[in-house]
């Protein structure tokens, strides 16, 4: 609104600049012209308020943006009669003048027309697609492509169907994974519960050979119970964030993850290994041992010969961990690191499907990633960000 002001005075200094110029007035002919401008300038705001009073009832977009140009020549036509009774024309050539106002009239409304009906129609098209995404259509978009306000205004609505859309696919996965979920824990926790009950009712009725033996099935199948909470009360704080970075001495994370782990892959008749590395990394020391324990179960669990651990320091941390074995299965991609979702259903006795779903919580916690790498044999690479390392690797 300002800069239409400013533009209106700058074309009434201009008209009067060109004016002077132009005529070479005289004092009189400046005095009537100072009379006309300030007669025209009175006339003009009061057009100005009237048409705002009679645009707030009007309800048709095409009379709304006539109305403006219907009133500037209503203007035109008064500053010419007053220019032309005070200083320029004769009257009998004000008939002329009016025929001329009255033919712009027709253009300036039939032209008026021609942009509102566009205008109604790009409005038209936004509305309708209101009125679909009301009815739940998410797939509708204007189309509409202006560069006014009415193009904005439809960018604007295409874009929120469009979240509106990926938000609804989102839910829609979201709900799906969460059935998938609740049958996976609901099948792994079947089976212990299956035969807790029989080995209770065994003892109970007396049939138990060795009540002994039955009371350390019991507690073994409650301990995989417990395990199976755990790691999804673990998986569950990863996902909402919750790790705490330190200072970690890269040595002692990798030397203590090898003698923990040392001994399982020794009855596997799997070689563990591990590339040298110095200096520090900023992470949380229990949730990436966690996952490095993690990832190095699943190699051995499926390893041929050998398993290794590769830490590279540089702008980021990668750590690689690889086995000798047949790899993982390409139909599944990056669904492996989806919650209870195992390569190889044979080996469910390993676990629950949950070990890389962790990995995975752990890496996005810290703001890095987890990807499979290209093998040959199972490889999967985790990238975690931070501080630059006080060391570099060996």
């Amino acid at each position: 609104m300002r800069g239409a002001a400013w533009f209106a005075a700058a074309l009434v200094v201009g008209s009067i600049a060109i004016f002077g110029f132009t005529m070479h007035p005289t004092t009189s002919d400046w005095i009537r012209l100072a009379v006309v401008v300030v007669v025209a300038a009175a006339i003009a705001f009061g057009l100005r308020w009237l048409l705002q009073r009679v645009g707030d009832r009007v309800s048709s977009l095409p009379m709304l943006l006539g109305i403006p140009a219907i009133g500037s020549l209503v203007v035109v036509a008064i500053v010419v009669t007053l220019a032309a009774a005070g200083m320029v024309l004769d009257t009998p050539q004000l008939p002329v003048v009016f025929v001329a106002i009255g033919l712009g009239a027709g253009l300036a409304i039939l032209a008026t027309a021609l942009v509102a009906q566009q205008a109604v129609d790009d409005l038209g098209r936004v509305l309708a697609v209101a009125g679909d995404v009301a009815d739940g259509d998410l797939g509708a978009r204007t189309g509409v492509e202006r560069p006014d306000e009415i193009g904005q205004l439809a960018e604007a609505v295409d874009r929120m169907v469009a979240a509106l859309e990926a938000a609804a696919v989102q839910r829609s996965d979201d709900e799906a994974a969460r059935r998938a979920f609740l049958v996976a824990v609901g099948h792994d926790l079947r089976t212990p519960l299956t035969a807790i009950s029989a080995a209770a009712e065994a003892i109970e009725d007396g049939i138990a050979t060795d009540p002994a033996a039955y009371s350390r099935a019991i507690r073994t199948q409650v301990a995989t119970m417990e395990r199976l909470v755990a790691d999804l009360t673990r998986l569950t704080a990863l996902e909402a964030g919750d790790v705490h970075p330190e200072p970690v001495d890269l040595v002692e994370l990798v030397d203590e993850t090898i003698e923990v782990m040392g001994p399982l892959a020794t009855t596997a008749g799997v070689t563990l290994t591990a590339s040298e590395v110095d200096g520090s990394w900023d992470l949380d020391p229990h949730a990436v041992g966690r996952l490095l324990r993690n990832l190095i179960q699943n190699a051995i669990d499926h390893a041929d010969a050998s398993a290794r651990l590769e830490v590279v320091v540089g702008d980021e941390l990668v750590l690689t961990v690889t086995d000798d074995g047949p790899g993982f299965p390409a139909e599944l991609g990056d669904r492996v690191f989806d919650r209870f979702v195992t390569g190889d259903p044979s080996r469910r006795e390993h676990g629950f499907g949950l070990g890389l779903a962790i990995a995975r919580s752990v890496a996005v916690a810290h703001g890095g990633s987890i990807r499979l790498g290209p093998g040959p044999g199972g490889a999967v690479q985790v990238v975690l960000p931070g501080h630059p390392p006080t060391g570099t690797t060996a």
